[in-house]
């Protein structure tokens, strides 16, 4: 998932986003995701695609068939790179800006409604959400406070979603925590500080809601994970 202005991208395998590497932005991997990000320089892209703020962490669709196109050659360019003489480099980096222009176009045209209202609210409550995780006084109400919206109306946005502030809150955090101790490059860290950069305040409500959510304790998928 890739959060930036306020905006979700929930990213799927072979979808891909586009994110200003100079505004804030978060992303969020599975541990065991593989990824190729590629950075281009701002106004070739700008010169190529209208409005191209608009598209700022919106997902890029598989069933795009210019996308499709731009992430095989993307992977294959990513696989190859290094076998590649200099000049071949630098012919190659045109022809990835021109294909990924391609693509943006399409998905421009191809571009919902921006969301307005209740929905753009929930989109903002995700991202306040997202970037408040690892604060344990970060609360449905202070959620509320910070939309400046009371708990009522929030929890109604989220009711529509099939969900409440609370649930939400808490599934983001079990996930946040279940990606840490599932990452064989975290074993470093204790369950304890993991618990507690996922926002919850101690290890036994973390342990008790993780078991709820996974149906195993955190230890038991560090264990896994070491034994893979």
């Amino acid at each position: 998932m890739g959060l930036q202005n306020e905006r979700e991208a929930v990213l799927q395998p072979g979808t891909g986003a586009l994110f200003d590497a100079t505004r804030p932005y978060r992303l969020h991997f599975p541990a065991d995701s593989r990824e190729v990000v590629l950075q281009v320089p701002r106004r070739p892209l700008r010169d190529r695609v209208d409005d191209i703020d608009e598209l700022s962490s919106r997902a890029l669709p598989v069933e795009d068939a210019a996308w499709r196109v731009f992430a095989a050659f993307l992977r294959e360019l990513a696989d190859v790179s290094k076998e590649l003489a200099p000049e071949q480099r630098a012919e190659l980096g045109r022809t990835t800006i021109d294909l990924l222009a391609t693509a943006l176009r399409a998905a421009a045209r191809g571009e919902p409604t921006a969301p307005t209202g209740r929905q753009a609210l929930l989109r903002a409550m995700r991202c306040c959400v997202m970037d408040n995780l690892a604060d344990p006084a970060f609360t449905p109400s202070a959620l509320a406070r910070h939309q400046g919206i009371s708990l009522r109306y929030a929890a109604d946005v989220f009711a529509e979603a099939g969900t409440s502030p609370a649930m939400f809150i808490r599934d983001q955090r079990l996930k946040a925590a279940y990606q840490v101790l599932a990452d064989p490059r975290q074993s470093h860290r204790t369950i304890a500080a993991v618990a507690a950069h996922s926002g919850f305040a101690d290890r036994t409500t973390f342990t008790r809601a993780f078991v709820r959510q996974y149906g195993m304790t955190p230890a038991d998928l560090r264990a896994g994970s070491r034994s893979r």
